[in-house]
């Protein structure tokens, strides 16, 4: 049997209004409290996820919730990795079916991984904020919102977009290999050729030592209504004014940051819609 949830106050913002008894099955558990079953009402309304890692969830009633989500950041081996981007929207998730819950990691060197929410089983694909790129020889280029950065640099690699990859990207990959993980896998950064930052469509590695690009983000307007689609700036990640920002959301490694080279994770929360 699921673990239901019995700790109260969890979540980025306390909300005094009582919420309704929505619930959902969580695998693997949700990191904050280790259960595998959510009462919303036990959590004040707001699932907050920052570990890079795939979760499926499964509502048991039909819910209609506010998502925000971070790509994650880029490396910045040498010069600083693009920040990710940010996707904000309102989707109903709905009883018995089961979706992909996608959170975009950053690695030790490439660009970073993007987040976004799809149906398990099928490629309907909800809504991606993208990974930055890899910081190489030049900055790396911010993840998209809609359109990613290009990298920085002679040779830096190409900006996704919302549908079509910068070539050497592809979907869901960015170019070079295997770099952060998430919804589209980073590229690694080697020799100084920063690795694309990955969304539903992958930003290009550089082809010398420059930047790579940053991945692009994606709604679909059937699927999420009031979608807002940020790019990162530069190092920053996009939707730092939300209030639900912390510092470390998207945020791309730089070599002088006291964060570290590598870049930060991105987050997805779900605030549900009383």
């Amino acid at each position: 049997m699921p673990q239901l949830c019995k700790t109260t106050n969890i979540g980025v913002a306390s909300r005094k209004k009582k919420t309704s008894n929505a619930q959902f099955t969580i695998s693997p558990a949700y990191p904050i409290t280790s259960c595998t079953l959510v009462n919303f009402a036990n959590v004040d309304g707001v699932v907050s996820l920052t570990t890079g890692a795939t979760y499926n969830l499964t509502p048991i009633t039909t819910f209609t919730a506010n998502v925000m989500i971070w790509g994650a950041g880029g490396s910045g081996s040498g010069s600083n990795g693009g920040g990710g981007g940010f996707a904000t929207g309102m989707m109903t998730f709905y009883a018995n079916v089961s979706y992909n819950v996608v959170i975009g990691a950053s690695a030790s060197s490439g660009g970073g991984g993007g987040s976004g929410i799809e149906y398990l089983g099928n490629s309907n694909v909800f809504i991606v904020a993208a990974g930055g790129g890899g910081g190489g020889g030049a900055i790396g280029g911010a993840g998209g919102g809609w359109i990613g950065e290009s990298g920085v640099g002679s040779g830096g690699g190409a900006r996704g977009t919302g549908l079509v990859a910068g070539s050497p990207g592809i979907i869901r990959r960015g170019g070079n290999g295997s770099g952060g993980t998430g919804f589209g896998a980073g590229g690694s950064t080697a020799g100084g050729a920063g690795g694309g930052g990955g969304g539903l469509y992958g930003g290009g590695s550089a082809s010398t030592p420059a930047g790579g690009g940053g991945g692009g983000g994606f709604f679909d307007q059937n699927l999420v209504s009031s979608a807002n689609l940020q790019t990162g700036n530069g190092f920053y990640a996009a939707g730092n004014t939300m209030s639900a920002y912390a510092a470390t959301y998207g945020q791309g490694g730089s070599p002088s940051s006291p964060l570290g080279t590598i870049g930060s994770n991105g987050s997805i929360i779900i605030t549900l819609i009383t």
